[in-house]
C-alpha cells in the first residue's frame, strides 16, 4: 500500500514524476509518465512481423469501435520493440497521443479499462486475440536473425533449433504441390488440404511462404489456391 507523496510538472513539457511511499516509510517508487504526439513513435524497419490490410482492419475497427487498451513498447528513442500492429492500427483510428511509462520490466504495466459493458469485454477478448493471427511472420528476415544466434540466445525468443532447422530447409526448398500434399495426408479436396497442413502439420510461419509460392507457380495450383484464399496485400514499414 502506498501513499502519493509528491506531484510535479517540469516546465512546460507533459511529463509528470509520481512519487510514492510506502505507509512504513522505508520503500520509495518513483514513476515517470509523459504524453508524446503518436507521430514520435518511429517503426523499426527490421520488424520480425508484417501486417497485411486485413490485420490492419481488424485492428483500427476494434480501436474506433472499443478504443485502445492495451500497451506497446519503446525504447529511449521512442521507437517501437513491440506493437507496430497496434501503433499502425492507432494511427488509422485518428488516435493522436501516447502515454509513456518509463519502466525498468520489474513491473507489470496494465491499461485498465473501465467503461466497458460486459458485451464489450467479450468483444475485446475475441478481437485481441484474432488480430494478433492476421499478422504474418516475415520469414526470410526471421530465420536470417534467428540463424545467427548461439543456442543460448534462441532459447530466449520462443524458437528452439528445430523449429530453426526445419524453417531454414523449408526456405531453401520449394514447397509441395497441392496434389504432393493431398497423397501425403489422405486429404479429399483442396480445402481438405488446408485444413489438415495447414491447421496440423505447418508451423503458422510457413504460412505465407507456401501461398507465395503456389501463387508464383503459374501453374493450376496457382488458381486454385487464390480459390482458397485471396492473396493479401502486406503494407510495408
Amino acid at each position: 500500500m502506498t501513499v502519493l507523496e509528491a506531484v510535479s510538472r517540469r516546465g512546460k513539457s507533459n511529463r509528470l514524476v509520481l512519487s510514492s511511499m510506502s505507509k512504513n516509510g522505508k520503500a520509495k517508487t518513483t514513476i515517470e509518465v509523459e504524453t508524446i504526439d503518436i507521430d514520435s513513435i518511429t517503426f523499426d524497419p527490421n520488424n520480425y512481423r508484417d501486417h497485411p490490410e486485413d490485420n490492419l482492419a481488424i485492428i483500427t475497427n476494434s480501436i474506433q469501435d472499443l478504443g485502445f487498451a492495451r500497451s506497446i513498447v519503446v525504447d529511449e528513442n521512442n521507437q517501437l520493440i513491440a506493437g507496430e500492429g497496434a501503433t499502425r492500427g492507432s494511427l488509422s483510428a485518428g488516435l493522436k497521443k501516447v502515454l509513456i511509462i518509463d519502466a525498468e520490466g520489474d513491473q507489470v504495466v496494465a491499461v485498465r479499462r473501465k467503461n466497458l459493458t460486459p458485451e464489450q469485454k467479450e468483444r475485446l477478448k475475441i478481437v485481441d486475440n484474432r488480430a494478433g493471427e492476421t499478422s504474418e511472420w516475415n520469414t526470410q528476415r526471421l530465420a536470417g536473425y534467428l540463424n545467427g544466434l548461439p543456442a543460448e540466445s534462441l532459447a530466449g525468443t520462443g524458437f528452439t533449433s528445430d523449429d530453426l532447422t526445419h524453417l531454414l530447409a523449408l526456405l531453401d526448398k520449394q514447397p509441395p504441390s497441392l496434389d504432393d500434399l493431398a497423397a501425403m495426408h489422405g486429404a479429399a479436396d483442396d480445402a481438405n488440404v488446408f485444413s489438415k497442413v495447414f491447421a496440423i502439420t505447418l508451423p503458422l510461419l510457413l504460412y505465407k511462404k507456401f501461398v507465395t509460392f503456389w501463387e508464383s507457380l503459374g501453374t493450376t495450383d496457382e488458381e486454385r489456391v487464390k480459390a482458397l484464399l485471396p492473396k493479401r496485400k502486406t503494407k510495408q514499414a
